[in-house]
Order: C-alpha cells, then structure tokens, then sequence
C-alpha cells in the first residue's frame, strides 16, 4: 500500500471538522479544533505531498482532487450567482445538470437517517415510538460527490442550547461561519443532496432559505441517483481552509512550509474571491415558533385563512403511534404525507403539477395571492421541509413557515392542545 507523505500547516478558519483524506480504505486525520470562539476555530490541516497525487484512487478522476483551500482557479469563485442561475431557477436540479455545473457551486452531503424503536404499546393499542437522529459520515468517506462537504445535520447548523432536538442555529454570524466552513458562500450556488429519500435535502434547503441564501439547490434522487446514472465519485474529502496566494502557489507544485506570509496576504484573498463567504439575509417568516402556532390557531378561529399541513405519516397524524408524550396532531391540522410529494416507483420527486394537486386537495390555495398563511410540522422539523420546498416551488414561499419544534415539542408541552383521530 502506497504510503502517504504529509505536512500540516495551521489555518485560522470558521470550522467544524477537521480535514481528512481517504485513500484505499485508509485515512489520515488532523489534530482536532480547539474552539476560540463560536466563529472562528483554529485547526491543524494536512495537506498531501505529491506522492499521494500518483495514487490512482486520486488521480482517476480530474476533478476528483479539489481541495478547496488551495483552489488554484479563481474564476469560479468569482462567478456571480446569476451567472450559474442563468435559465434555471427551480430549486430542484437533475444529475446531469450537476454533473454539468460541478466547479460553478457548493455541494453539501447531507446523508444520515432517522431510525424509531418501539417501546411500549398500550391496552388501546397505541404504539410508543422513540425516534433518533443519525448522521452517515462513515458512508460519506466510502464515496461521495467530487467536491461535497459533509453536512452532520445532527449539529451542523443546530443550536445545541434548545432542549428540542435539532433545532435550526437563528443566529445568523454563527450560522454564517459553520456554512464559510464548509465552503458555502452567497456568491454562488449551494447543491445539498441525501441517501436519495429525499427526507434530509429538503431541511439543509430551509435551513439555507431562512438565513437568506439566494440559491439553495436540491439533488432530485440524492446520492442513489447520481450513482445509479454512473456519475463519478471521490473519496478525498475537501479542505475548504481560508486560502491565500500563497496557497495556491502549492496548488501549482510549489512547496509552501509555513503559514501564508501576513495576514494581509490571506485580506487580499478574500477580497479576490477564493474564501468562501457567507452574507446572511434572514428570512424570519420561514420560521415558525410554538407561540406563532398559538396565535395561528386564534386567527383561524376569528375567521382568517390559516391553513396547518401535517407532513407526518396517517398513523402519527390519528395518534395511533405517539412519538412524544402525547399523541395526535394540531387542532384543525391537515394531513399531507411528505411520501405523497415522491414518486413511488422511482422516489423521485413527482411532477410539480402532481405536487400542486395534492396541495389542492387538501385545502391550500395555490393561486399564489399571498391571503393563505400556511403552516407545516412534522415530528421534528424536518419531514416538513419537503412541504415548504414544494410550496416554495408553487410560489408560495413567503407565506409559508415550518414550525421547528414540531411535534418533538408540541406534543411534549401538556399545556397545548391537542386534537385526535382524522
């Protein structure tokens, strides 16, 4: 097995993980972070020597070595939004269309699960489910696509001070600096993809929507789509470090054994576009709070149009199965599986026309003259995203907030009521 030869250098970086490089089933971590502040960390990067380049697992592939923190071409980096969204404005993009645009945007894998044990079921025959949250990083380093950041969404843009499970980060200059670390920047677009259920894409797509990127994209298919249409994969995992000049001269063949020369070669960097930088916009009416759907179910009651989708499967949304304290759903919440949005036979998404119909259906007014408030929930947050992103696509977009705590904190909290049965 060939040998890796590696020197580090030290990196001032807005990080969360430390880089890593799988070659033949081996790996080389770096040192872990020592966090300084909630933006800024300072973590020891390895960076490979030209030997590993002739390893054939990293050479297979052009574009397979991409190590964003010594990107040598800056043209992408400069590229402006519009510029890659030129003719395509649907959120929701094909393999081929990313296999086509791989160097013009950030690519996020969002891979994990959410997997529920049985508890207990009671005399009546009600089912007690415990749910739990699972990130696949292990399945990432088997093979990803070429130039995608893991996105652990179990912590990765999550306020860990919320006791409700994997509640979205609302602050901005935080989420902004996990997102620059990972090489997410505003100035381009941002492709998010998962297994290929389509549960996880969708919520890192809202997650993006709130804090106001102008082009969150989504992998239709996910993972299992891009490889069943034999599109090419890597196993290097991208370095998206804070670059300087003279990072990119190593890029080029040329040694570098110490740290970028001044601070002021790593502004001049950044003012030419190689960091990757976050400029939030929030969207705070993407969001909605347990005291939001309060005051959603009052204005219901004095007449207004309110319209409360649950994405939960029909079972959760009767209370035959609780995954909480307490069983059932909102009062006057409709049900809208999120499977009903997919294509059973191929998982995909159905068309959008077949989505608009299921909306209809159900109640939602999808004229798109903005009278319809329109909530969703799920039992944590997330399900519910796949109904914001078909809503969003229909042009409904800005009257449409997903309740985060969902039914993780509804139907926790004894003191809000609670409906039963269809």
């Amino acid at each position: 097995m060939q040998t890796a030869q590696l020197r580090h250098c030290d990196h001032s970086v807005s990080s969360s993980k430390c880089c890593r490089l799988q070659i033949s089933g081996s790996s080389t971590t770096g040192v872990k972070r020592r966090k300084l502040s909630h933006q800024s960390y300072t973590h020891r990067c390895w960076n490979v020597t030209s030997a590993v380049l002739q390893h054939p697992a990293v050479v297979a592939t052009p574009s397979s070595w991409r190590t964003r923190c010594v990107e040598a071409s800056k043209t992408v980096c400069k590229s402006s939004i519009h510029e890659h969204m030129e003719g395509h404005a649907d959120p929701v993009i094909s393999s081929a269309w990313l296999a086509e645009h791989l160097e013009d945007v950030a690519i996020l894998d969002v891979r994990g699960s959410v997997r529920t044990k049985l508890q207990s079921t009671n005399a009546q025959g009600c089912r007690l489910e415990m749910s739990e949250y699972f990130a696949d990083y292990d399945t990432y380093l088997e093979g990803h696509i070429p130039g995608a950041m893991f996105f652990d969404w179990t912590k990765d843009g999550v306020d860990e001070d919320e006791e409700t499970p994997v509640q979205l980060q609302t602050d901005s200059d935080t989420f902004a600096a996990e997102m620059e670390a990972k090489g997410v920047g505003t100035d381009r677009p941002v492709v998010v993809y998962d297994s290929g259920n389509g549960l996880l894409a969708p919520r890192v797509w809202w997650c993006l929507s709130f804090h106001g990127h102008p082009a969150p994209l989504i992998l239709d298919g996910g993972y299992a789509r891009w490889v069943e249409e034999g599109w090419s994969t890597e196993l290097a995992e991208p370095c998206p470090l804070t670059a300087s000049p003279d990072l990119q001269q190593w890029h080029t063949g040329c040694n570098i054994d110490q740290k970028p020369a001044s601070q002021q070669a790593n502004d001049k960097a950044r003012q030419s576009g190689v960091y990757a930088t976050f400029e939030p916009q929030p969207q705070p009416h993407r969001r909605a709070t347990s005291g939001d759907m309060l005051q959603a179910l009052d204005d219901k009651q004095d007449g207004k149009d309110i319209m409360i989708l649950d994405a939960r499967g029909l079972e959760q949304y009767t209370g035959e199965v609780k995954r909480a304290e307490r069983g059932g759903h909102i009062p006057g919440a409709v049900n809208i599986s999120r499977k009903s949005l997919l294509d059973k036979s191929t998982g995909l998404l159905r068309p959008l026309q077949d989505q608009r119909q299921v909306f209809e259906d159900a109640g939602v007014d999808c004229s798109g003259n903005g009278s319809q408030q329109i909530y969703t929930y799920c039992n944590g947050g997330v399900a519910s995203c796949s109904l914001a992103l078909a809503l969003d696509r229909l042009g409904l977009g800005q009257s449409c907030a997903n309740y985060d705590g969902s039914w993780n904190e509804w139907g926790n909290e004894l003191q809000l009521p609670v409906q039963t049965g269809k």
